[in-house]
């Protein structure tokens, strides 16, 4: 039976203080209700306890306490998700449309990591870096099996540099490329006149910066007799950017409205004249 050093059970009773201490915004609820939580906080406190002791193998307590929250979370409807920092940094970074970096997604399968996409005036596509490209080290290390570690690593201050070493299949032997890590604009939108007088836009999400493009590409082809507008596999994105896009088409009426508890609403955007 395995036991958790003495620095997680203290990190633990830190994690457990601060889920009490923000359970104290239950003090306005009825008696009963709050009585009731701190009663489930008991048991969850207790449970948590028992797995960090007591089970076979180790958990950190965050993975734990994330767990939890992951769960809570999804009980509440299909839509609903809880992220953890890392997570949440990813969509900050999906929806702010740039980060800084090189310009490349890269996936780990059979214990390789994988080329799979390159981003358009990145410094990787400047490099001559091709899809299905593997990486075999960074700045002279082998890289491991975690996929953030690798994000990670080849993200940085714009102005530095990263070294990757690059094994592709018309190559006997991996050589090295010296890539400068700047500011990587993700393309939200993509357009094109599929005939004379019809457009074809692509929106992939909703970032910053989507309705600006959109807009754009409207003003270029003012004498429109149609507009394709394809949502396929767009995840969602920016409350904000959604509703100005949509308020390209619209002359009057609600747009989106956001209804809470008791059908009380909390947002509503209507559309612009």
């Amino acid at each position: 039976m395995k036991r958790v050093p003495r620095k997680y059970t203290e990190r633990f009773g830190f994690i457990l203080v601060g889920v009490l201490l923000g359970a104290s915004s239950l003090s306005l609820a009825e008696p009963d209700t709050r009585d009731s939580v701190y009663e489930k906080l008991g048991v969850f406190s207790e449970v948590l306890a028992y797995i960090l002791n007591d089970a076979v193998d180790y958990h950190s307590p965050e993975s734990l306490i994330y767990g939890a929250l992951r769960g809570m979370v999804k009980t509440l409807d299909e839509h609903s998700q809880f992220f953890s920092p890392g997570e949440l940094e990813e969509v900050y970074d999906k929806t702010e449309g740039e980060y800084s970096g090189v310009g490349l997604e890269v996936t780990y399968a059979d214990s390789q990591h994988r080329v799979v996409a390159i981003t358009l005036d990145s410094p990787a596509e400047e490099a001559g870096l091709e899809v299905g490209d593997i990486i075999t080290q960074v700045d002279g290390r082998k890289p491991g099996t975690s996929h953030r570690a690798m994000r990670d690593s080849l993200r940085g201050p714009a102005g530095t540099r990263v070294v990757l070493r690059i094994q592709r299949g018309d190559r006997d032997e991996p050589w090295d490329f010296t890539l400068i890590r700047g500011w990587v604009r993700i393309p939200a939108t993509h357009g094109e006149l599929i005939a004379s007088e019809i457009l074809y836009i692509q929106l992939e999400r909703f970032s910053r910066g989507a309705h600006r493009d959109i807009s754009r590409l409207l003003a270029k082809t003012p004498k429109l007799e149609g507009l394709i507008l394809d949502l396929r596999g767009n995840p969602g994105g920016l409350y904000d950017e959604a509703t100005a896009i949509a308020d390209l088409f619209l002359e009057q009426g609600t747009i989106v409205t956001a209804t809470g508890r008791a059908g009380k609403i909390l947002e509503e955007s209507k559309a612009q004249d």
